[in-house]
């Protein structure tokens, strides 16, 4: 029987839509509860937030290459309860610190999105 394999790019992109998600979800109640009044005060929030995710997306990078040396060696023998495909996945998954980046720029990105859309609001 077939399995459909969901594609990696898609998935990136729900994580990213998700993680976006929960960010605004924070601002607008970081405004609600600061009593925000301008669009500016939200799109400034909105663009410091998707700094902040891009930035931490670069740094996850950097500093999973000081680290890897510290991290064990695994033999495949350490994954016996996984067929060929799930500890492909699983290693790929553990050690792909690039898709941190990834998921943080296109998070950001919607982010600053956002905050180009609040501006438009204020003037």
């Amino acid at each position: 029987m077939k399995k459909w394999i969901k594609h990696p790019v898609i998935i990136l992109l729900g994580e990213a839509l998700l993680l976006t998600a929960l960010i605004s979800l924070l601002v607008g109640l970081l405004g609600r509860l600061g009593r925000w009044e301008s669009p500016v005060a939200y799109s400034n929030a909105f663009f410091f937030a998707g700094l902040l995710i891009f930035v931490g997306g670069a740094i996850s990078r950097i500093s999973a290459g000081q680290g890897m040396f510290n991290f064990p060696s695994l033999t495949a023998e350490s994954y016996k309860n996984m067929d060929s495909a799930e500890r492909f996945r699983h290693i790929i998954k553990a050690n792909s610190p690039i898709r941190l980046v990834i998921l943080g720029a296109l998070s950001g990105a919607f982010l600053v999105l956002i905050s180009m859309i609040f501006a438009g609001f204020s003037g």
